[in-house]
């Protein structure tokens, strides 16, 4: 598909060959993860990212508007493949645009041996993977994906997504540390 093979060219440029992928089927989508090592990105992270969800359109999105997620972490956790890919496909299977400021859940944790179970989906701060405009008029934006703790859902639920990011660059929470403490912790 044009589109992928757009997207997969625009990563290939960024950050070069990834170092690991995986690919994840469902019936109705497939989602491909991509893995480029710290040493790759001038991020300081092992980033994960999503090949696939720009597939569709987004379900009342607008017609050619579409996106792919990506998620940072340091060390890097291989084990968040499955959970972004099913972040990825959480459009298709629901009908339903992720955009900034959503949290989206998982069935369980996002990988063994943590507590977090969702992604909180923002617009990128900086610019780590300009938004892509195709020839063919789709246009496709990388959203940041950071791992969620219960308590930081129901927080961000009461309070707003960027207040959580506030309250996270105040108090120099790392998030994205695969093992952080909770902030908040209840």
């Amino acid at each position: 598909m044009e589109v992928l093979a757009a997207v997969r060219e625009l990563y290939v440029r960024r950050w070069g060959e990834p170092s690991r992928h995986a690919i994840f089927r469902a019936p109705d989508a497939e989602m491909e993860i991509c893995k480029w090592d710290a040493a790759a990105n001038d991020q300081g992270v092992d980033l994960y990212a999503t090949l696939g969800a720009s597939a569709q359109d987004l379900p009342a999105g607008g017609l050619g508007h579409r996106n792919e997620f990506f998620v940072g972490l340091r060390p890097g956790e291989d084990d968040v493949a499955s959970a972004l890919a099913a972040l990825g496909l959480y459009s298709v299977r629901e009908r339903v645009a992720v955009d900034h400021g959503d949290s989206v859940p998982c069935d369980g944790p996002l990988w063994p041996g943590t507590e977090m179970s969702s992604f909180l989906v923002m617009r990128q701060v900086g610019e780590i993977l300009a938004p892509a405009s195709l020839p063919s008029g789709v246009h496709v934006e990388f959203l940041q994906a950071i791992p969620l703790f219960e308590s930081e859902r129901r927080f961000k639920v009461a309070h707003g997504a960027d207040a959580l990011i506030r309250r996270w660059q105040s108090a120099g929470t790392a998030f994205w540390d695969p093992g952080r403490r909770p902030d908040p912790a209840s």
